[in-house]
């Protein structure tokens, strides 16, 4: 799949262990030596580090592995990776063909949508569909304590239940090391140990 001109990694991950972000963000310290000492960080966001486990099993999977491994020339081609979490939750069910969502509020549209644009391309996974890839395009908020819109584009591609839809953020990421090593397991399973580093402000438009 391809989105935004970029390949999406669309290969679940394996639960070996728990997933974490790692991040060292630069700040420049400002200090008169006599007034107040403030902090200033020199990029919008800061670009994690998340552990992805790989395991490929049957030939067809360890080509799969081994093609995206040869596309990536290192650390040189980036790709979008589903977050694989629960980041916005419906509130209310969409019609197939809807062009806005209800979401229950965490002030997406106030705290996250104005900041940058790394945080509005999404993955929407529906129980019995395919999984589709939009954009959050505008924010509202109805001022009932409780909901929040979002605009996306494209439109819903089918019917997202209430109890049985997640929506991920996508994430723009490259590997974290131009090496990356793959362990056979056996004659049949493979595994990769790869590290992405988000790239939150260089996502395309």
């Amino acid at each position: 799949m391809i989105w935004k001109g970029y390949d999406v990694l669309e290969i679940d991950p394996d639960r070996i262990g728990p997933i974490a972000d790692s991040m060292d963000r630069k700040l420049v310290i400002l200090d008169t030596a006599t007034g107040q000492q403030t902090t200033e960080a020199p990029t919008l966001a800061p670009a994690p580090v998340r552990p992805f486990t790989w395991t490929a099993i049957g030939r067809s999977e360890i080509a799969e592995l081994l093609a995206f491994r040869e596309a990536r020339f290192g650390r040189l081609a980036p790709f979008w990776f589903p977050s694989w979490q629960s980041d916005l939750s419906l509130a209310d069910s969409a019609a197939q063909g809807a062009p806005s969502l209800t979401l229950r509020l965490v002030r997406y549209g106030e705290l996250v949508f104005p900041v940058s644009s790394a945080r509005r391309h999404i993955a929407i996974y529906a129980t019995g569909q395919p999984v589709s890839y939009h954009e959050i395009t505008a924010t509202s908020n109805p001022g009932d304590g409780l909901t929040e819109m979002i605009q996306i584009s494209p439109a819903a591609v089918s019917i997202l239940p209430l109890a049985s839809t997640r929506i991920s953020f996508l994430r723009f990421c490259r590997l974290e090391q131009d090496e990356m090593e793959v362990q056979f397991l056996s004659l049949r399973t493979a595994r990769a140990e790869i590290r992405l580093r988000e790239l939150p402000n260089e996502v395309p438009e």
